[in-house]
């Protein structure tokens, strides 16, 4: 039976930073997916709204 390599680490700063080919953690898409969600919202919301130099 063959063992799995550990997945290859790239290392930058003398080791500090650790970076993996190819993986992005779930709790960052998540986030990316509310900050997008949220900018959809506001964008409709206050789309045209009463701005600085606009008549009220």
């Amino acid at each position: 039976m063959r063992e799995s390599s550990p997945p290859e680490l790239e290392e930058y700063a003398g080791g500090t930073i650790q970076a993996r080919v190819g993986y992005i953690p779930v709790w960052l898409l998540v986030t990316y997916a509310v900050l997008f969600a949220w900018g959809l919202y506001y964008m409709y919301a206050y789309w045209g709204g009463v701005g600085p130099g606009r008549p009220g």
